[in-house]
């Protein structure tokens, strides 16, 4: 099934790209997240970062289903 992932700071800095389209199997957040770690040499634990699923924050135990965006973001800073 394809999915879209959304990378935001330092995440889309190391993948290199803002957003690509994925072939995924029915996979919980955190395996899709550490196999795109692999492949791009993210250095963020999944631990560390906020992710979305269709514009809502959800738990690295989340499903994902055809045609979902799931986005990836390292902790904010700033004022």
């Amino acid at each position: 099934m394809k999915i879209t992932v959304l990378y935001f700071g330092q995440l889309k800095q190391q993948a290199g790209t803002a957003s690509e389209t994925l072939e995924v199997d029915d996979s919980p957040v955190a395996e899709v997240y550490r196999q795109l770690k692999e492949r791009h040499g993210l250095s963020m634990p999944f631990k560390n970062l906020r992710a979305a699923r269709n514009e809502t924050f959800c738990k690295g135990t989340e499903v994902i289903r055809a045609d979902d965006v799931i986005a990836f973001m390292p902790p904010m800073s700033g004022g």
